[in-house]
């Protein structure tokens, strides 16, 4: 979420030059506020599991302290296009909502809203089951058969979020000798999907259509037998 500091109304949004300010002065007075990123942290060492953490969470609480710390902020209500929020170490924040994926704000609609009211007292909050058991009803078939019909397939799968999509439709169509090709910079939901299917993950430089097709033709001259997805 981009988020400017004190705002009391959309009016009051802070301008490119204080923002600027705010990272300078961090900057000046601690450098290492700005520098590194997560990918430092990706292959931690020591002989415990709190070694291990410790020089990332000292990093962590030095970027917190001068309020450059993104993460783990949560929200007095739904997303908004204005939102109020609070920072892991409790600080309030005012600004423009920037960070939901509510893009067309329709998780606040009245008629979304009704439905939902309608779809709890008819079901329940949730369908306390596995599609594989009793978890599906007449809701989300009839909801899988018009997805369908809209796609002109015969066949759909419903999960409940996009990064489980993602992350799913690998897992559950890779074996583990198939190989996948993979674009470096792919959601981490591809990447995790592919992660916890295979070890013969394949990763070709972004948007480098020439480069995948030479790891294709590569594959297939080594492995004749086994799948390839990309």
């Amino acid at each position: 979420m981009t988020l400017t500091t004190g705002i009391t109304d959309a009016s009051q949004v802070a301008t490119v030059a204080e923002v600027r300010t705010t990272i300078e002065s961090a900057t000046a007075t601690d450098p290492a506020a700005l520098s590194g990123s997560l990918r430092d942290f990706r292959q931690l060492s020591g002989d415990s599991l709190l070694e291990r953490i410790l020089h990332f969470y000292r990093w962590q609480d030095l970027r917190r302290e001068h309020r450059l710390w993104p993460y783990g902020r949560s929200t007095e209500a739904g997303p908004r296009t204005f939102a109020t929020v609070y920072d892991d170490a409790g600080r309030k924040m005012d600004g423009v909502n920037f960070a939901s994926q509510d893009y067309l704000s329709l998780s606040g609609h009245p008629e979304i809203k009704a439905a939902a009211r309608e779809a709890i007292d008819e079901y329940g909050v949730h369908s306390a089951g596995s599609p594989a058991l009793v978890g599906n009803t007449s809701v989300s078939i009839a909801l899988e058969r018009r997805i369908a019909d809209f796609l002109d397939t015969e066949f759909v799968s419903l999960f409940p979020t996009g990064w489980a999509a993602g992350f799913g439709v690998i897992k559950g169509l890779v074996r583990p000798d198939d190989h996948i090709v993979m674009d470096a910079l792919a959601h981490a939901c591809l990447q995790e999907g592919a992660q916890a299917a295979t070890r013969n993950i394949h990763l070709f430089g972004h948007n480098d259509l020439a480069a995948a097709r030479e790891k294709l033709a590569a594959i297939r001259a080594m492995d004749a037998h086994n799948g390839i997805r990309w």
